[in-house]
């Protein structure tokens, strides 16, 4: 993929809130933080926190801060995981 296709399918996956939160998040993890998928499929809602407003997810030692327009669908997805937990359905984290 070059450039231009990437920050286009960036852009894509920042806006459209058409896609499904968690193929956004999954998508910008890979483009924008170079992510594997293997890496991006162990995450859990205990890697995303968010604190005094601000959203940071471990994706090793050291907490990334997100900007707003990535830390919306992790936010999304840490509150849809949550509360089917609260609804006692099996959905992993």
């Amino acid at each position: 993929m070059d450039d231009e296709a990437r920050w286009a399918t960036a852009r894509r996956l920042l806006h459209d809130d058409t896609l499904k939160s968690e193929d956004r998040l999954a998508g910008l993890l890979l483009l924008l933080y170079a992510q594997w998928p293997a890496a991006i499929s162990r995450l859990t809602v205990d890697h995303i926190e968010e604190t005094d407003g601000a959203v940071r997810l471990r994706l090793g030692d050291v907490p990334v801060d997100l900007p707003g327009p990535v830390a919306e669908p992790a936010l999304q997805q840490v509150a849809v995981r949550r509360s089917h937990a609260a609804l006692a359905r099996t959905d992993s984290p």
